[in-house]
């Protein structure tokens, strides 16, 4: 550690947009806001970033000791072993007191390597309920071979931040040390005043024309993992009594296509749009335009989406992924439904458009819960807590510093 009892981080990850040539082809996403919000907690912060060999990425410098590198990797299976050994100069030249590493695989494994070279405290992030979920690890052939690489490594890091106690359990119950888990929400917390602050009645003006008078808004990946034939199936049994409601999703995903499939098969061409995505300048005015939000996922982390319509007071309807829980609390700010059952999440969503009254109280109670639970400041506070105990963890390398 510095002098000045700052700390000095490595980090790797996988969000390219923030080593773009040209940082406004990247604006959709608020990755490189991040970033820089983490590089101003830090004496130095390098985020080395995984990026194909491609002019379209370049290393930036976002003031003294802080940078982005991008590996510029020919494939997905060198990646590992460039962000290494981009970390591992970063190490000689400036020295590290921890690596961050944004998942248990591809950048778990270059944060590893670095640990096992050079002592320096590895504390690696999980974003989603991957290891030991049966959910993801049926979804396909790679994740089920890459859980067990997952599962080492989770037990090889000082530290690992969760983002739901779902996934903390699972870890714990697994044998690692409570004490090592830490349940920070992805990208340290919301800025929930933006959220709460925002304006959609022209947007919700435009939405509704002289059809509707509610919309249900899904905001995110269009992806196998939200598992939106069954939302579109519970807006089937929604859209016969209530022909004036909405369903608006929003995003973009390989999943679009099935979906417009669906919903042509399911008749809901007039009660269900499929939009294209937003970005985080944008999204706010969704959600204050909607009436709920519903959100029908196998599996998640922490859904930012759940927060952030908690944030901006709408009433929610879930099913019963990893976090749900500690966001919305059932029958009070919204309802948690099985998973893969349409016919409770209609029976949910038709509750809350009969009772308009109901349903703004609930939204009132979840924007009072999430602003309190989810703050930024206090989340980044935590986050720095959390590095200053991975640094803790300090067991110089008998190797000494890394050689690259």
């Amino acid at each position: 550690m510095t002098g000045n009892g700052r700390l000095r981080v490595i980090s790797i990850g996988l969000d390219l947009t923030i080593a773009l040539s040209d940082p406004s082809a990247g604006s959709r996403g608020d990755a490189r806001r991040r970033q820089e919000e983490y590089a101003e907690l830090t004496s130095s912060y390098t985020a080395i970033v995984k990026t194909p060999c491609s002019p379209a990425y370049r290393a930036h410098r976002w003031g003294e000791g802080h940078a982005v590198l991008p590996t510029l990797s020919p494939g997905a299976w060198r990646f590992p072993w460039d962000a290494y050994r981009l970390a591992a100069r970063v190490y000689r030249e400036r020295g590290a007191d921890l690596v961050v590493t944004q998942d248990p695989f591809a950048t778990g494994l270059a944060g590893y390597w670095l640990k096992k070279r050079t002592g320096v405290p590895l504390c690696i992030q999980l974003h989603n309920d991957m290891v030991g979920c049966e959910w993801w690890i049926r979804e396909s052939t790679t994740n089920r071979l890459m859980e067990p690489l997952g599962a080492w490594l989770v037990r090889q890091a000082d530290t690992v931040q969760v983002v739901s106690n779902t996934i903390r359990d699972r870890l714990t119950a697994r044998g690692m040390d409570p004490k090592r888990a830490w349940n920070i929400m992805t990208g340290a917390g919301i800025d929930s005043r933006q959220f709460q602050s925002a304006d959609g009645s022209e947007l919700r003006t435009k939405l509704l024309g002289d059809r509707y008078k509610q919309i249900v808004l899904f905001m995110g990946r269009l992806v196998k993992q939200k598992d939106l034939p069954t939302l579109l199936k519970a807006a089937s049994l929604v859209a016969p009594q209530h022909r004036d409601t909405l369903f608006l999703l929003v995003g973009d995903g390989e999943e679009r296509g099935a979906l417009e499939g669906l919903r042509r098969e399911l008749g809901l061409e007039g009660n269900l749009e499929i939009a294209r995505g937003v970005g985080p300048e944008e999204a706010p005015s969704y959600f204050a335009a909607c009436d709920l939000f519903v959100m029908s996922s196998v599996y998640e982390g922490k859904a930012r989406a759940l927060v952030e319509a908690a944030c901006a007071a709408k009433p929610i309807v879930t099913t019963a992924v990893s976090g749900a829980d500690e966001v919305v609390v059932d029958g009070e700010t919204g309802y948690i439904v099985p998973l893969r059952d349409p016919e409770t999440l209609a029976d949910r969503i038709k509750a809350l458009l009969d009772d308009p009254e109901r349903a703004t109280e609930m939204g009132l109670q979840g924007r009072q819960l999430a602003s309190e639970r989810y703050d930024r400041k206090n989340s980044l506070a935590l986050m720095v807590q959390m590095w200053e105990a991975t640094a803790a963890s300090l067991t110089p390398s008998p190797r000494g510093r890394g050689s690259g």
